[in-house]
């Protein structure tokens, strides 16, 4: 079990040039850098979309946002993007509200993120 200050990524499903994670527990301040090193790590330079599923993601701050913008940005200079799938409705509100939906689109689930170009 994933303690509240722990975060997990992965495991990674590769599909071309598409990089699925799965991360687990809560982000914030304790976990922010964790996430964006461990995503940052798993990303091989040829990946063009990666697609986080959020599905067992339970909190995500300022601090969270602020990480997966620089993930975003890692991407963005690979000519790439990030997308968020079948995140919580608390997390995805968080997402909007911290304007981070214009960078990370939210899909329902991980089938429509993955199929997204």
């Amino acid at each position: 079990m994933i303690e509240p200050s722990e975060i997990d990524v992965g495991p990674a499903q590769r599909d071309g040039d598409r990089l699925l994670l799965k991360v687990t527990g809560e982000i914030d301040h304790s976990t922010a850098t964790a996430l964006h090193d461990r995503v940052l790590g798993s990303v091989e330079p040829d990946v063009r979309h990666l697609v986080l599923d959020f599905s067992a993601v339970t909190f995500c701050d300022s601090s969270g946002m602020s990480a997966l913008l620089g993930i975003w940005r890692r991407l963005h200079g690979q000519s790439g993007g990030v997308s968020i799938a079948a995140a919580p409705a608390n997390v995805v509100r968080a997402l909007r509200m911290g304007g981070l939906d214009e960078h990370l689109p939210t899909h329902p689930d991980v089938t429509e993120a993955l199929r997204t170009p």
